[in-house]
């Protein structure tokens, strides 16, 4: 009655990792019907065989495993378990080695779905470190994250500083919803000319700088002429886009 009142899943395994004992929990939340489904399955196998990412699991590298073999209790909760129907979902799980008269027979396994935890984790990495308006980092995100592009085998490494021309004005002339059509479409201009590896942030409120790494300046004054292209093709509720664009190259690490 207990582990079956228990909202969390719980199962236990034999020395070979397979289903001795489940609760209601652990049934429903692996989407199966009856408890016999899982009896005796190796679950290893049954639930946790890959990773999100889609790649094979070896069973050397599951932790439930070691707790079974080795009598090593665990925790786990950036792994999936694999549901009756094939998808996957987020998991905290524990494992627990099962002994009696002193002697390792099995493990026990709690567990629980932890989606909605993760993606609320998500949502507060995603507003911590991008503009919510142009979807750029920002001023922290690029803080934090620029010196790992800012290294010897980037360079030549150039440094593109873009600030929205007659923003202010904008907003106070129009109102702030073109203020923001003029930003987001800035932002699309710039984010479209960054290769893979580039980075691109929003760091005021009408800055933006770019980093190209293993960009000379031949390369990155293109891609400023390009990027000025774009600009003076494009209005907003009549108002022609402008921006103002400043270049450097950094070639040696001092």
């Amino acid at each position: 009655l207990i582990l079956d009142s228990a909202a969390e899943g719980i199962y236990g395994t034999d020395l070979e990792g397979n289903c001795t004992f489940c609760n209601r929990s652990c049934v429903r939340l692996l989407g199966y019907n009856d408890q016999n489904e899982l009896l005796g399955k190796n679950m290893h196998e049954l639930i946790h065989h890959t990773t999100i990412d889609g790649e094979h699991l070896p069973i050397s590298d599951c932790l439930v495993h070691h707790t079974y073999k080795e009598g090593h209790g665990s925790h786990s909760d950036d792994e999936v378990f694999w549901r009756a129907d094939g998808t996957p979902f987020d998991v905290e799980y524990y494992s627990f080695p099962q002994i009696k008269n002193g002697e390792l027979i099995g493990s026990v396994v709690t567990f629980l779905d932890i989606t909605e935890r993760k993606q609320k984790e998500a949502e507060i990495h995603y507003l911590n470190c991008y503009d919510p308006l142009t979807g750029l980092q920002n001023r922290r995100c690029f803080d934090e994250n620029h010196e790992k592009i800012d290294i010897p085998d980037n360079l030549p490494l150039s440094v593109i500083f873009a600030d929205l021309n007659g923003l202010k004005l904008t907003n106070d002339i129009f109102g702030h919803p073109t203020g923001d059509e003029l930003l987001k479409k800035s932002a699309e201009i710039l984010n479209q000319n960054c290769r893979n590896g580039d980075m691109v942030a929003r760091i005021g409120g009408d800055e933006f700088i770019m980093l190209l790494p293993n960009t000379d300046a031949e390369t990155a004054n293109t891609i400023m002429t390009k990027i000025r292209s774009l600009f003076a093709n494009v209005q907003i509720s009549g108002i022609q886009l402008s921006i103002s664009l400043g270049l450097d190259t950094k070639y040696s690490v001092d």
